[in-house]
């Protein structure tokens, strides 16, 4: 889960950098 934690937070990262 640890992974698939890290990758969602990186998905995260990168919808905020687009919508900003």
């Amino acid at each position: 889960f640890g992974a698939f934690d890290g990758f969602g937070k990186s998905i995260r990262r990168s919808q905020q950098i687009l919508g900003a």
